[in-house]
């Protein structure tokens, strides 16, 4: 059973983070058009992988993220790239061992 919640921006203020509410303080990210450093994902993209298949995110191009937000999508994009890393050492490792090289 997937329970469907659908975020919009209720305010048209510019100033209010679109994931955690808080005020922007000037320094914040277009969630539409941003990117991870690591993996170079669109924060968009990276958020609705958080979220999973139980929540649709509805946002448009004027939606932002404070850099807390912004910097939080990015460390689990790093994080999720290297664990990529290890798991590609791992399975090399093994290939080699076994001759599936």
């Amino acid at each position: 059973i997937y329970i469907y919640i659908y975020i919009r921006k209720v305010s048209d203020k510019m100033g209010l983070c679109f994931v955690c509410n808080e005020e922007l303080d000037g320094q914040y990210v277009r969630l539409a058009t941003a990117r991870t450093s690591y993996g170079k994902e669109l924060l968009l993209e990276k958020m609705a992988g958080v979220l999973g298949e139980e929540f649709v995110v509805i946002v448009n191009n004027d939606d932002l993220a404070c850099n807390n937000c912004a910097s939080q999508l990015d460390q689990i994009d790093k994080l999720e790239v290297d664990l990529k890393l290890v798991k590609n050492a791992m399975l090399s490792c093994i290939r080699k061992k076994y001759g599936l090289v």
